[in-house]
Protein backbone atom coordinates (compact mmCIF):
# COMPACT_ATOMS: atom_id res chain seq x y z
CA UNK A 1 0.00 0.00 0.00
CA UNK A 2 1.22 3.52 -1.12
CA UNK A 3 0.98 6.14 1.83
CA UNK A 4 -1.07 9.24 0.90
CA UNK A 5 0.24 11.90 2.93
CA UNK A 6 -3.08 14.73 3.35
CA UNK A 7 -1.90 17.65 4.55
CA UNK A 8 -3.69 20.60 5.47
CA UNK A 9 -5.55 22.38 2.10
CA UNK A 10 -4.01 25.09 0.19
CA UNK A 11 -0.56 24.53 2.04
CA UNK A 12 1.62 27.54 0.62
CA UNK A 13 5.14 27.05 -0.18
CA UNK A 14 8.01 29.04 -1.30
CA UNK A 15 11.17 27.94 -2.91
CA UNK A 16 14.41 30.66 -3.28
CA UNK A 17 16.27 29.78 -5.63
CA UNK A 18 15.84 27.94 -8.95
CA UNK A 19 18.73 25.91 -9.76
CA UNK A 20 19.49 22.05 -9.53
CA UNK A 21 18.47 22.44 -5.69
CA UNK A 22 15.67 24.38 -5.78
CA UNK A 23 13.90 22.95 -9.09
CA UNK A 24 14.71 19.07 -7.30
CA UNK A 25 12.77 20.45 -4.19
CA UNK A 26 10.25 21.90 -6.61
CA UNK A 27 9.28 18.84 -8.38
CA UNK A 28 9.81 16.42 -5.13
CA UNK A 29 7.27 18.49 -3.45
CA UNK A 30 4.89 18.25 -5.95
CA UNK A 31 5.02 14.31 -7.13
CA UNK A 32 4.68 13.94 -2.87
CA UNK A 33 1.69 16.47 -2.15
CA UNK A 34 0.23 17.77 -5.46
CA UNK A 35 -2.34 20.29 -4.20
CA UNK A 36 0.41 22.60 -2.43
CA UNK A 37 0.56 26.16 -3.60
CA UNK A 38 4.20 26.41 -4.92
CA UNK A 39 5.82 29.48 -5.79
CA UNK A 40 9.38 29.32 -6.63
CA UNK A 41 11.38 32.99 -6.80
CA UNK A 42 14.99 33.44 -8.19
CA UNK A 43 16.28 36.77 -9.69
CA UNK A 44 17.58 35.66 -12.84
CA UNK A 45 15.99 35.58 -15.84
CA UNK A 46 15.82 31.68 -16.34
CA UNK A 47 16.31 28.72 -13.82
CA UNK A 48 19.39 26.94 -14.08
CA UNK A 49 21.34 28.65 -10.82
CA UNK A 50 24.90 28.83 -11.84
CA UNK A 51 23.98 27.41 -15.11
CA UNK A 52 21.32 29.81 -16.38
CA UNK A 53 20.82 31.39 -19.42
CA UNK A 54 22.53 34.43 -18.54
CA UNK A 55 26.21 32.69 -17.84
CA UNK A 56 25.93 29.90 -20.07
CA UNK A 57 28.45 30.32 -23.18
CA UNK A 58 27.79 28.57 -26.43
CA UNK A 59 31.42 27.50 -26.36
CA UNK A 60 31.36 26.48 -22.70
CA UNK A 61 31.56 22.70 -21.43
CA UNK A 62 31.06 21.26 -18.36
CA UNK A 63 33.74 19.49 -16.51
CA UNK A 64 31.82 16.37 -16.00
CA UNK A 65 30.58 13.75 -18.32
CA UNK A 66 26.49 13.08 -19.31
CA UNK A 67 25.44 10.90 -16.49
CA UNK A 68 27.26 12.96 -13.87
CA UNK A 69 24.48 15.49 -14.35
CA UNK A 70 21.59 13.90 -14.75
CA UNK A 71 18.49 13.42 -12.51
CA UNK A 72 17.33 9.73 -11.63
CA UNK A 73 14.23 9.81 -14.29
CA UNK A 74 15.65 12.10 -16.74
CA UNK A 75 18.85 11.12 -18.21
CA UNK A 76 20.68 13.95 -20.64
CA UNK A 77 21.80 11.27 -22.77
CA UNK A 78 18.12 10.43 -23.84
CA UNK A 79 16.82 14.12 -23.55
CA UNK A 80 19.72 15.38 -25.84
CA UNK A 81 21.08 12.48 -27.73
CA UNK A 82 24.18 12.85 -26.47
CA UNK A 83 26.70 9.59 -26.18
CA UNK A 84 27.40 8.57 -22.52
CA UNK A 85 30.20 9.73 -20.82
CA UNK A 86 30.81 12.57 -23.56
CA UNK A 87 31.30 15.89 -22.40
CA UNK A 88 28.20 18.01 -21.86
CA UNK A 89 27.70 21.57 -23.84
CA UNK A 90 27.30 24.52 -21.47
CA UNK A 91 23.74 25.29 -23.00
CA UNK A 92 22.61 21.80 -22.80
CA UNK A 93 23.04 21.84 -18.88
CA UNK A 94 20.73 25.31 -19.38
CA UNK A 95 17.96 23.31 -21.46
CA UNK A 96 17.99 20.20 -19.34
CA UNK A 97 17.06 22.24 -16.43
CA UNK A 98 14.54 24.50 -17.83
CA UNK A 99 10.99 24.16 -17.07
CA UNK A 100 10.10 28.03 -15.73
CA UNK A 101 11.40 31.53 -16.36
CA UNK A 102 10.98 33.84 -13.47
CA UNK A 103 12.58 37.81 -12.58
CA UNK A 104 12.01 38.38 -8.82
CA UNK A 105 14.32 39.21 -6.59
CA UNK A 106 14.02 38.60 -2.27
CA UNK A 107 15.25 41.20 -0.48
CA UNK A 108 14.56 40.30 3.04
CA UNK A 109 12.53 37.13 5.13
CA UNK A 110 10.98 37.49 8.22
CA UNK A 111 9.10 35.08 10.66
CA UNK A 112 4.79 35.69 10.96
CA UNK A 113 3.62 33.22 13.45
CA UNK A 114 4.24 29.72 12.41
CA UNK A 115 5.14 31.18 8.81
CA UNK A 116 7.56 33.50 7.06
CA UNK A 117 7.22 36.71 5.45
CA UNK A 118 8.94 37.19 2.14
CA UNK A 119 9.24 40.34 0.79
CA UNK A 120 10.23 40.78 -2.88
CA UNK A 121 11.01 43.03 -5.81
CA UNK A 122 11.32 42.90 -9.93
CA UNK A 123 15.26 42.23 -10.79
CA UNK A 124 16.90 45.61 -12.45
CA UNK A 125 14.46 47.56 -9.53
CA UNK A 126 14.73 49.85 -6.82
CA UNK A 127 13.34 48.27 -3.60
CA UNK A 128 11.15 50.80 -2.53
CA UNK A 129 10.41 50.50 1.25
CA UNK A 130 10.21 46.04 1.23
CA UNK A 131 8.71 45.76 -2.40
CA UNK A 132 5.84 42.97 -2.60
CA UNK A 133 4.97 40.56 -0.11
CA UNK A 134 4.09 36.98 0.05
CA UNK A 135 3.43 34.32 2.72
CA UNK A 136 4.36 31.24 3.24
CA UNK A 137 3.85 28.14 5.67
CA UNK A 138 6.90 26.49 4.55
CA UNK A 139 10.05 28.00 3.33
CA UNK A 140 12.52 25.92 1.09
CA UNK A 141 16.27 28.35 0.79
CA UNK A 142 18.14 27.24 -2.26
CA UNK A 143 20.13 29.88 -3.13
CA UNK A 144 23.45 27.83 -3.03
CA UNK A 145 27.32 29.24 -2.19
CA UNK A 146 27.38 30.78 -6.08
CA UNK A 147 25.82 34.13 -6.60
CA UNK A 148 27.89 36.74 -5.14
CA UNK A 149 30.98 36.96 -7.55
CA UNK A 150 34.40 37.58 -4.97
CA UNK A 151 36.95 39.82 -6.85
CA UNK A 152 40.30 40.52 -5.34
CA UNK A 153 41.06 43.57 -3.26
CA UNK A 154 43.02 45.24 -6.31
CA UNK A 155 42.53 49.08 -7.08
CA UNK A 156 41.55 49.52 -10.54
CA UNK A 157 40.29 52.40 -11.11
CA UNK A 158 43.61 53.29 -13.10
CA UNK A 159 43.06 50.30 -15.19
CA UNK A 160 41.86 51.51 -18.95
CA UNK A 161 40.74 47.91 -19.97
CA UNK A 162 38.18 46.09 -19.46
CA UNK A 163 37.26 43.93 -16.49
CA UNK A 164 35.06 41.38 -15.10
CA UNK A 165 34.32 38.48 -13.31
CA UNK A 166 33.62 35.37 -14.90
CA UNK A 167 30.19 35.23 -13.97
CA UNK A 168 29.31 37.52 -16.67
CA UNK A 169 31.77 35.99 -19.61
CA UNK A 170 28.32 35.31 -21.67
CA UNK A 171 26.80 38.36 -21.58
CA UNK A 172 30.07 40.38 -22.65
CA UNK A 173 31.09 37.75 -25.38
CA UNK A 174 31.27 40.09 -28.04
CA UNK A 175 33.80 41.86 -26.14
CA UNK A 176 35.77 39.02 -25.69
CA UNK A 177 35.97 37.81 -29.19
CA UNK A 178 36.69 41.48 -30.45
CA UNK A 179 40.14 40.82 -32.64
CA UNK A 180 41.21 43.78 -30.84
CA UNK A 181 41.08 42.45 -27.47
CA UNK A 182 43.93 40.78 -25.40
CA UNK A 183 42.59 39.62 -22.62
CA UNK A 184 43.98 38.08 -19.51
CA UNK A 185 42.36 35.20 -17.25
CA UNK A 186 43.46 35.79 -13.37
CA UNK A 187 42.94 32.56 -11.37
CA UNK A 188 42.93 31.48 -7.40
CA UNK A 189 41.85 28.71 -6.86
CA UNK A 190 33.75 2.47 9.49
CA UNK A 191 36.67 -0.73 9.93
CA UNK A 192 38.61 0.77 6.30
CA UNK A 193 37.85 4.31 8.05
CA UNK A 194 39.25 2.94 11.27
CA UNK A 195 42.41 1.04 10.06
CA UNK A 196 43.17 2.73 6.60
CA UNK A 197 41.82 6.45 6.59
CA UNK A 198 42.04 6.92 10.38
CA UNK A 199 46.22 6.97 9.91
CA UNK A 200 46.11 5.22 13.26
CA UNK A 201 47.34 1.94 12.39
CA UNK A 202 50.89 2.07 9.92
CA UNK A 203 50.22 -0.88 7.49
CA UNK A 204 46.18 0.90 6.93
CA UNK A 205 48.18 4.47 6.77
CA UNK A 206 51.32 3.07 4.17
CA UNK A 207 48.39 1.72 2.41
CA UNK A 208 46.12 4.46 2.33
CA UNK A 209 49.33 6.49 1.24
CA UNK A 210 50.28 4.00 -1.48
CA UNK A 211 46.46 4.22 -3.01
CA UNK A 212 45.99 7.51 -3.15
CA UNK A 213 49.41 8.28 -4.59
CA UNK A 214 49.19 5.79 -7.31
CA UNK A 215 45.63 6.86 -8.14
CA UNK A 216 46.84 10.53 -8.30
CA UNK A 217 50.21 9.59 -10.56
CA UNK A 218 47.64 7.88 -12.96
CA UNK A 219 45.60 10.43 -13.29
CA UNK A 220 47.78 13.91 -13.85
CA UNK A 221 50.26 11.58 -15.80
CA UNK A 222 53.36 13.62 -17.09
CA UNK A 223 50.25 16.17 -19.11
CA UNK A 224 52.00 19.26 -17.44
CA UNK A 225 55.90 18.52 -17.67
CA UNK A 226 55.50 19.13 -21.43
CA UNK A 227 56.24 22.98 -21.15
CA UNK A 228 56.92 25.40 -18.74
CA UNK A 229 53.14 26.87 -19.26
CA UNK A 230 52.10 23.34 -18.20
CA UNK A 231 54.31 23.25 -15.40
CA UNK A 232 53.62 26.80 -13.74
CA UNK A 233 49.85 25.46 -14.21
CA UNK A 234 50.40 22.28 -12.57
CA UNK A 235 48.39 21.55 -9.02
CA UNK A 236 50.56 21.75 -6.04
CA UNK A 237 48.77 18.59 -4.08
CA UNK A 238 49.87 16.05 -2.00
CA UNK A 239 47.61 13.45 -3.99
CA UNK A 240 43.63 13.64 -4.52
CA UNK A 241 42.36 13.00 -0.92
CA UNK A 242 44.50 16.12 -0.15
CA UNK A 243 43.18 17.48 -2.69
CA UNK A 244 40.17 20.60 -2.12
CA UNK A 245 39.17 20.99 -5.60
CA UNK A 246 39.16 19.59 -9.00
CA UNK A 247 42.43 17.56 -9.59
CA UNK A 248 42.76 19.65 -12.81
CA UNK A 249 42.46 22.97 -13.66
CA UNK A 250 41.82 22.64 -17.96
CA UNK A 251 39.03 19.93 -18.70
CA UNK A 252 40.60 16.38 -18.93
CA UNK A 253 39.35 15.55 -22.60
CA UNK A 254 40.46 18.62 -24.12
CA UNK A 255 43.68 17.97 -25.78
CA UNK A 256 43.25 21.02 -27.90
CA UNK A 257 43.76 23.58 -24.53
CA UNK A 258 46.81 21.47 -23.79
CA UNK A 259 47.96 21.94 -27.51
CA UNK A 260 47.51 25.27 -27.22
CA UNK A 261 48.96 25.43 -23.84
CA UNK A 262 52.40 24.03 -24.60
CA UNK A 263 53.10 25.86 -27.84
CA UNK A 264 52.39 29.11 -25.48
CA UNK A 265 51.69 30.84 -28.84
CA UNK A 266 48.03 31.84 -27.63
CA UNK A 267 48.48 31.06 -23.76
CA UNK A 268 50.88 32.42 -21.37
CA UNK A 269 51.03 31.07 -17.83
CA UNK A 270 52.27 33.59 -15.18
CA UNK A 271 52.13 31.82 -11.06
CA UNK A 272 51.95 35.32 -9.43
CA UNK A 273 49.44 37.64 -7.95
CA UNK A 274 48.56 40.79 -9.11
CA UNK A 275 50.01 43.87 -7.51
CA UNK A 276 48.79 46.97 -9.21
CA UNK A 277 46.66 47.66 -12.45
CA UNK A 278 47.69 51.10 -14.55
CA UNK A 279 46.25 52.00 -18.21
CA UNK A 280 46.39 48.45 -19.73
CA UNK A 281 49.12 46.83 -17.84
CA UNK A 282 49.27 44.73 -14.85
CA UNK A 283 52.11 44.55 -12.58
CA UNK A 284 53.05 41.08 -10.77
CA UNK A 285 54.40 39.89 -7.54
CA UNK A 286 56.90 38.03 -9.51
CA UNK A 287 58.40 41.52 -10.61
CA UNK A 288 57.13 40.66 -14.02
CA UNK A 289 54.29 43.00 -16.03
CA UNK A 290 51.53 41.71 -18.59
CA UNK A 291 49.72 43.91 -21.09
CA UNK A 292 46.19 43.53 -21.22
CA UNK A 293 43.20 45.24 -22.98
CA UNK A 294 40.37 43.10 -20.77
CA UNK A 295 41.04 41.21 -16.90
CA UNK A 296 38.26 38.53 -16.77
CA UNK A 297 37.78 37.54 -12.43
CA UNK A 298 38.03 33.70 -12.06
CA UNK A 299 38.10 34.38 -8.31
CA UNK A 300 35.63 32.43 -7.21
CA UNK A 301 32.31 33.46 -5.09
CA UNK A 302 31.89 35.69 -1.67
CA UNK A 303 30.41 33.03 0.73
CA UNK A 304 26.81 33.71 0.95
CA UNK A 305 24.96 32.95 4.01
CA UNK A 306 21.80 34.92 5.37
CA UNK A 307 22.00 38.39 4.02
CA UNK A 308 18.13 38.10 3.74
CA UNK A 309 17.58 37.58 7.16
CA UNK A 310 18.47 39.84 9.87
CA UNK A 311 21.65 39.16 12.23
CA UNK A 312 19.02 37.93 15.24
CA UNK A 313 17.36 35.81 12.90
CA UNK A 314 20.70 33.94 11.41
CA UNK A 315 21.83 33.33 15.02
CA UNK A 316 18.30 31.28 15.55
CA UNK A 317 18.39 29.44 11.84
CA UNK A 318 21.96 28.17 11.85
CA UNK A 319 23.80 30.40 10.09
CA UNK A 320 27.22 32.31 10.20
CA UNK A 321 27.32 34.82 12.26
CA UNK A 322 30.11 37.50 13.89
CA UNK A 323 31.08 35.13 16.96
CA UNK A 324 31.03 38.50 18.94
CA UNK A 325 27.49 38.76 18.53
CA UNK A 326 26.35 36.14 20.10
CA UNK A 327 25.23 35.87 24.00
CA UNK A 328 28.21 35.28 26.18
CA UNK A 329 26.47 32.16 27.12
CA UNK A 330 25.49 30.83 23.87
CA UNK A 331 29.00 31.53 23.02
CA UNK A 332 30.58 29.98 26.09
CA UNK A 333 28.21 26.75 25.17
CA UNK A 334 28.89 26.24 21.02
CA UNK A 335 32.82 26.62 21.68
CA UNK A 336 32.84 24.20 24.74
CA UNK A 337 30.91 21.57 22.41
CA UNK A 338 32.99 22.43 19.36
CA UNK A 339 36.15 21.58 21.18
CA UNK A 340 34.79 18.25 22.81
CA UNK A 341 33.45 16.99 19.09
CA UNK A 342 36.83 18.24 17.93
CA UNK A 343 39.19 16.01 20.06
CA UNK A 344 36.55 12.80 19.21
CA UNK A 345 37.60 13.93 15.45
CA UNK A 346 41.22 13.64 16.31
CA UNK A 347 40.78 10.24 18.17
CA UNK A 348 39.13 8.97 15.63
CA UNK A 349 41.39 10.26 12.87
CA UNK A 350 45.07 11.01 14.03
CA UNK A 351 46.06 11.77 10.35
CA UNK A 352 44.35 14.70 10.52
CA UNK A 353 46.36 16.03 13.44
CA UNK A 354 49.62 15.33 11.79
CA UNK A 355 49.15 17.11 8.06
CA UNK A 356 51.32 16.16 5.55
CA UNK A 357 51.19 19.82 4.42
CA UNK A 358 51.03 23.21 5.79
CA UNK A 359 48.06 25.51 5.62
CA UNK A 360 47.22 28.95 6.52
CA UNK A 361 45.18 29.11 9.58
CA UNK A 362 43.07 32.22 9.00
CA UNK A 363 41.10 34.04 11.86
CA UNK A 364 37.68 32.72 12.72
CA UNK A 365 35.60 35.59 12.84
CA UNK A 366 32.30 33.62 12.01
CA UNK A 367 30.42 30.91 13.06
CA UNK A 368 30.09 27.36 11.31
CA UNK A 369 27.14 26.29 9.64
CA UNK A 370 24.93 24.63 11.69
CA UNK A 371 22.39 23.38 10.30
CA UNK A 372 21.28 19.29 11.24
CA UNK A 373 22.22 16.59 7.91
CA UNK A 374 23.64 20.67 6.40
CA UNK A 375 19.49 21.36 5.64
CA UNK A 376 17.43 22.23 9.06
CA UNK A 377 18.11 24.76 12.10
CA UNK A 378 18.12 22.92 15.18
CA UNK A 379 16.29 25.58 16.99
CA UNK A 380 13.33 25.23 14.92
CA UNK A 381 12.60 21.57 14.80
CA UNK A 382 9.16 22.08 16.56
CA UNK A 383 7.84 24.11 13.36
CA UNK A 384 9.21 22.20 10.89
CA UNK A 385 8.59 25.17 8.48
CA UNK A 386 12.16 26.18 7.03
CA UNK A 387 15.26 24.04 5.13
CA UNK A 388 18.52 25.20 3.31
CA UNK A 389 19.17 23.49 0.64
CA UNK A 390 22.40 23.30 -1.49
CA UNK A 391 24.58 24.79 1.60
CA UNK A 392 26.80 21.22 1.00
CA UNK A 393 29.81 21.46 -1.24
CA UNK A 394 30.27 18.46 -3.22
CA UNK A 395 30.61 16.59 -6.48
CA UNK A 396 27.30 14.78 -7.67
CA UNK A 397 25.09 17.60 -7.26
CA UNK A 398 22.06 16.52 -9.06
CA UNK A 399 21.62 13.09 -6.89
CA UNK A 400 22.12 14.76 -3.44
CA UNK A 401 20.05 17.65 -4.51
CA UNK A 402 17.24 14.74 -5.26
CA UNK A 403 17.80 13.33 -1.58
CA UNK A 404 18.00 16.48 0.05
CA UNK A 405 14.43 16.91 -1.08
CA UNK A 406 13.06 13.82 -0.34
CA UNK A 407 14.76 14.26 3.21
CA UNK A 408 13.61 17.67 3.80
CA UNK A 409 10.20 17.22 2.15
CA UNK A 410 9.57 14.08 4.28
CA UNK A 411 10.92 16.47 7.61
CA UNK A 412 8.68 19.37 6.23
CA UNK A 413 5.63 17.31 6.07
CA UNK A 414 6.01 15.66 9.34
CA UNK A 415 6.80 12.18 8.20
CA UNK A 416 10.25 11.90 9.19
CA UNK A 417 10.24 11.72 12.97
CA UNK A 418 13.68 13.20 13.85
CA UNK A 419 13.24 11.63 17.41
CA UNK A 420 14.08 8.42 15.84
CA UNK A 421 17.52 10.02 14.69
CA UNK A 422 18.75 11.84 17.87
CA UNK A 423 17.33 11.58 21.30
CA UNK A 424 16.93 15.43 21.62
CA UNK A 425 18.00 19.02 21.29
CA UNK A 426 21.34 18.75 22.83
CA UNK A 427 21.97 15.69 21.02
CA UNK A 428 20.98 17.35 17.61
CA UNK A 429 23.27 20.06 18.91
CA UNK A 430 26.39 17.38 19.19
CA UNK A 431 25.96 15.73 16.04
CA UNK A 432 25.74 19.12 14.26
CA UNK A 433 29.15 20.31 16.22
CA UNK A 434 30.95 16.72 14.86
CA UNK A 435 30.02 17.45 11.60
CA UNK A 436 31.67 20.81 11.53
CA UNK A 437 34.47 19.31 13.47
CA UNK A 438 35.02 16.68 10.83
CA UNK A 439 34.98 19.14 7.70
CA UNK A 440 37.13 21.29 9.18
CA UNK A 441 39.57 18.89 10.03
CA UNK A 442 39.28 17.15 6.95
CA UNK A 443 39.35 20.26 4.73
CA UNK A 444 41.55 23.02 7.08
CA UNK A 445 42.47 26.36 4.71
CA UNK A 446 38.90 25.91 3.27
CA UNK A 447 36.46 29.09 4.52
CA UNK A 448 33.11 28.42 6.25
CA UNK A 449 31.48 26.31 3.41
CA UNK A 450 30.15 22.83 4.45
CA UNK A 451 32.38 20.50 2.05
CA UNK A 452 32.03 16.68 1.44
CA UNK A 453 34.08 15.41 -1.68
CA UNK A 454 35.05 11.93 -1.51
CA UNK A 455 32.68 11.31 1.30
CA UNK A 456 29.10 12.58 -0.59
CA UNK A 457 28.47 8.70 -1.02
CA UNK A 458 28.64 8.24 2.11
CA UNK A 459 26.55 11.39 3.04
CA UNK A 460 23.70 10.22 0.51
CA UNK A 461 23.69 6.74 2.47
CA UNK A 462 23.40 8.47 5.67
CA UNK A 463 20.21 10.68 3.86
CA UNK A 464 18.61 7.54 2.96
CA UNK A 465 18.87 5.52 6.29
CA UNK A 466 16.92 8.74 7.85
CA UNK A 467 14.21 7.77 5.55
CA UNK A 468 14.45 3.96 5.87
CA UNK A 469 15.43 3.83 2.22
CA UNK A 470 18.41 1.13 0.57
CA UNK A 471 21.26 2.63 0.08
CA UNK A 472 22.63 -0.38 -1.67
CA UNK A 473 21.43 1.23 -5.14
CA UNK A 474 23.89 -0.94 -7.69
CA UNK A 475 22.79 -4.57 -5.89
CA UNK A 476 19.09 -3.05 -6.32
CA UNK A 477 19.22 -2.41 -9.19
CA UNK A 478 20.46 -5.88 -10.02
CA UNK A 479 17.55 -7.27 -7.98
CA UNK A 480 14.87 -5.38 -10.43
CA UNK A 481 16.65 -6.54 -13.85
CA UNK A 482 15.37 -9.06 -16.38
CA UNK A 483 18.70 -10.77 -16.00
CA UNK A 484 18.13 -11.45 -11.91
CA UNK A 485 17.73 -15.20 -13.08
CA UNK A 486 21.65 -15.67 -13.97
CA UNK A 487 23.06 -14.11 -11.23
CA UNK A 488 25.00 -16.52 -9.40
CA UNK A 489 22.91 -16.65 -6.04
CA UNK A 490 23.72 -12.95 -5.67
CA UNK A 491 27.31 -13.07 -6.64
CA UNK A 492 26.32 -10.83 -9.65
CA UNK A 493 24.60 -8.61 -7.48
CA UNK A 494 27.40 -8.47 -4.87
CA UNK A 495 29.61 -7.58 -7.88
CA UNK A 496 27.66 -4.27 -9.34
CA UNK A 497 27.23 -3.19 -5.71
CA UNK A 498 31.17 -2.91 -5.15
CA UNK A 499 32.42 -2.38 -8.64
CA UNK A 500 30.03 -0.73 -11.12
CA UNK A 501 29.86 3.21 -10.87
CA UNK A 502 27.07 4.31 -9.07
CA UNK A 503 25.29 6.88 -11.77
CA UNK A 504 22.40 9.28 -11.10
CA UNK A 505 20.13 6.46 -12.56
CA UNK A 506 20.49 4.28 -9.43
CA UNK A 507 18.53 6.72 -7.28
CA UNK A 508 15.80 6.23 -9.37
CA UNK A 509 12.31 5.70 -7.67
CA UNK A 510 13.28 6.37 -3.90
CA UNK A 511 10.36 8.83 -3.52
CA UNK A 512 8.10 5.41 -4.18
CA UNK A 513 10.29 3.55 -2.32
CA UNK A 514 9.93 5.96 0.70
CA UNK A 515 6.08 6.48 0.33
CA UNK A 516 5.52 2.67 0.36
CA UNK A 517 7.59 2.47 3.50
CA UNK A 518 5.66 4.74 5.00
CA UNK A 519 2.26 3.00 3.78
CA UNK A 520 3.72 -0.64 5.10
CA UNK A 521 4.32 1.21 8.40
CA UNK A 522 0.44 2.69 8.16
CA UNK A 523 -0.54 -1.27 7.75
CA UNK A 524 1.23 -2.62 10.60
CA UNK A 525 -0.02 -0.03 13.05
CA UNK A 526 -3.58 -0.87 11.54
CA UNK A 527 -3.39 -4.69 12.40
CA UNK A 528 -1.94 -4.71 16.08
Amino acid sequence: MAYNPKPSTGRRVIIIGAGIHGLAAAKTYLEMVPDIQLTVIDDDDSVGGVWSRSRVHSNLMADSATPTFDFSDLQMSEEFDIPEWSSIPGPIVHEYLERCVFNTQVTSVEKEGRGWKVYTKRSGEAVIAKGQTLTCDVLMVATGHFTVPKLPNIDISAFEGKTFHTKDVNERSEELLSRTLKPLLFNSRNWWDRFVVSGGNAWGKKLFEWFWQSTTNNRIGDRYEKSENGRLLKPKILNLFWSQAGISLVHNRDASVFDALDQGEKIHVARASIVSMKEKILHLSNQSQVNADAVIFATGWEPITGQIFSPELQAELGLPVLWDSLPEAEEKYWKELDASEDRKILDLYPLFDNLPYKYTQQEVEYTPFRLFRSLVPPSLTADRNIVFLGKLGNVQQTSLAEINALWSVAYLEGLLPLERLVSDQDAMNREVARVSAFMKRRYPGRRNIPLALLEVRDWMDMLLRDLGVRTDRNRLAWERSANRVFGWWGLKGWMAEWFKPYEPVVYKGIIGEFLERLGQQDDDKKTR
